[in-house]
C-alpha cells in the first residue's frame, strides 16, 4: 500500500462511523506506507474495534505513532501540576466566555484525545523494537479497553521486555497476549511472569520460544499455583532443568480448569 492509498484510506475513515474491523495482514505495508493516517484516524474514529497489522514492515515510528493514539503517555508529578494549571485556566476562560465554541478550541488544545473504542490490536512481526515498547508499556498502563494484543515475533531487547512488563503489572483489561518468538533473558522473563501474576484479568497468554532459565520454572510454577483467570497458557519450546519440569508438572495438575499447558521440554 502506497502513502496515497494510506492517505485516502484515512480520509474515508474519519467520515466512516460504521467500520468496526480493518484487516490488513500481509499487505507488505512499509514504514511509508503507513503514512500519514494511523494516529490521526484512531484519535477520531469511533467504532472501530479491530485493527490487525501482522506480518507488515511497519518500524517502531508509525506504531509508536499509533500506540500513542490509544493512551496518554505516562507524565511526572510537575507535569500533571502544569496539565491541571492548564485545564482550570481553560476552564474559568470558558466560564466567562459568551461564545462556547470558542471556550471548547481552548480546552482542545490542552487536552487531546485518545481511542477508546479499540479491542483488538495485531502488531505481530511488524519490525518493532524498544522505541515502540516504550509507547507499548504506556498503552498498557493507561488503555481500558485493549482485551486482545498480539506483538509475536518482534525485535525487543531486555530493556524492551522490561517496559512492556511494567506496563502489563498495571493492566486491568487485557485478556489475550499473544508474545511468540521473542526470546529473552532470564531477567525480562521473571519481570514479564511476575506481571502476569498479579493480573487481574488475563486468560489466555502464548509464550512459545521465549524464555529459558532455572529461575523461569520456578516462577512459572509460583504464577499456576495461585493463578484464578489463566485457561490457557503456552509454552512450547521452554527451556528449564528437570527439577523445575517437576515444580510445573506437579502446580499445573492442581491449577485452574480448564487449563490447556501444552509444552515441549528441552532439558
Amino acid at each position: 500500500m502506497s502513502s496515497l492509498g494510506s492517505s485516502l484510506l484515512a480520509t474515508a475513515l474519519t467520515k466512516n462511523h460504521s467500520l468496526h474491523l480493518i484487516d490488513l495482514q500481509h499487505n507488505r505495508i512499509g514504514s511509508d506506507g503507513i503514512l500519514p493516517w494511523l494516529g490521526r484516524m484512531l484519535r477520531t474514529n469511533g467504532t472501530l474495534c479491530e485493527l490487525k497489522l501482522t506480518h507488515n514492515a511497519i518500524g517502531d515510528r508509525k506504531a509508536s505513532e499509533l500506540l500513542a493514539a490509544l493512551a496518554p503517555p505516562p507524565t511526572t508529578e510537575a507535569e500533571q501540576i502544569k496539565r491541571s494549571m492548564a485545564r482550570r485556566r481553560t476552564e474559568a476562560i470558558a466560564s466567562f466566555s459568551s461564545k462556547p465554541a470558542v471556550a471548547m478550541k481552548l480546552q482542545s488544545t490542552h487536552e487531546e484525545s485518545f481511542n477508546t473504542v479499540l479491542t483488538t490490536l495485531l502488531l505481530g512481526n511488524t519490525g518493532i523494537s524498544d522505541e515502540a515498547a516504550s509507547q507499548l508499556g504506556s498503552v498498557l498502563r493507561g488503555n481500558t479497553t485493549l482485551t486482545y494484543l498480539d506483538i509475536a515475533s518482534n525485535n525487543f531487547t531486555t530493556s524492551g521486555h522490561i517496559m512492556i512488563a511494567a506496563g502489563l503489572s498495571q493492566n486491568t483489561c487485557l485478556r489475550y497476549l499473544n508474545y511468540n518468538d521473542n526470546r529473552m533473558e532470564q531477567s525480562a522473563g521473571i519481570t514479564l511472569v511476575l506481571a502476569l501474576k498479579t493480573h487481574p484479568r488475563i486468560e489466555t497468554a502464548l509464550f512459545q520460544d521465549c524464555w529459558s532459565g532455572a529461575l523461569i520454572g520456578m516462577r512459572l510454577a509460583e504464577l499456576l499455583k495461585e493463578t484464578t483467570t489463566f485457561q490457557t497458557i503456552d509454552l512450547v519450546v521452554l527451556v528449564v532443568k528437570w527439577k523445575n519440569l517437576v515444580d510445573i508438572t506437579n502446580v499445573s495438575c492442581c491449577a485452574v480448569e480448564p487449563l490447556s499447558f501444552a509444552t515441549t521440554w528441552v532439558h
